[in-house]
């Protein structure tokens, strides 16, 4: 995503943010927990930014709005959500390298 499309306040990848009070997070049973940022996308016809979250390590990550969450002021670094681990596939699908079981 280009640097244009993020404003200087906005949350970042990384980020740890609040999941607030809206339909959304209460129907899906987010209100009040706290998440990562892995990812951000924007909604080509609205412009309104979506997150993908890490709700937590042995947790689903799920996309939510902006409008649901709020900056806690808190990040992580990428190393505690990454173990540096990697896969390498190829066009079929087959798994060519895989750092994490030594293939």
């Amino acid at each position: 995503m280009g640097d244009a499309l993020m404003k200087n306040d906005d949350p970042k990848i990384f980020d740890v943010v609040k999941i607030v009070d809206t339909e959304e997070s209460r129907s899906l049973g987010l209100k009040g927990t706290e998440a990562v940022i892995l990812g951000i996308s924007e909604d080509e016809a609205t412009k309104e930014k979506w997150f993908a979250l890490r709700l937590g390590p042995d947790l689903p990550t799920v996309m939510i709005s902006s409008s649901s969450v709020e900056r806690t002021g808190r990040s992580v670094s990428r190393d505690s959500i990454y173990p540096g681990n990697t896969i390498r596939v190829s066009r079929t699908g087959e798994v060519l390298r895989d750092t994490q079981d030594g293939r």
